[in-house]
């Protein structure tokens, strides 16, 4: 009986673990298309919120924050206008603690045109 017991406990339990629940029932708009949202990257802050990374050809790129699922107005980079971008290559970024670092190139600068910037509060 117990060997039943453990067995049903253990295909229920992990049939709850493998199921995501998602917070919101539509996804949320980031920005609107003034902005590009272009090769869009995503990183969790400090405090659980999503910032998500955007870039408009020719114009640069933005970062948007967040809090309890509303985007803040995004902010342009202080980067050069001509970063490469598409869909599947692109900006990168990545957080610690307070702080998000962005790499990304310059499109047409070969070799040479590898770029980082960092912000320490959160964007």
């Amino acid at each position: 009986m117990r060997t039943i017991l453990t067995i049903l406990f253990y295909f229920a339990s992990s049939t709850f673990i493998g199921q995501i629940i998602w917070d919101f029932n539509d996804p949320i708009n980031v920005a609107d298309d003034s902005f590009g949202n272009n090769c869009p990257r995503l990183v969790i802050d400090n405090s659980g919120n999503p910032v998500v990374l955007i870039g408009k050809p020719n114009e640069g790129l933005y970062i948007v924050t967040s809090e309890d699922g509303v985007f803040n107005t995004p902010h342009l980079i202080p980067t050069e206008d001509n970063v490469f971008m598409n869909n599947t290559q692109g900006p990168n970024l990545t957080t610690h603690n307070n702080s998000i670092g962005l790499s990304y190139k310059i499109d047409g600068q070969g070799s040479t045109g590898a770029r980082y910037i960092q912000s320490n509060d959160n964007g």
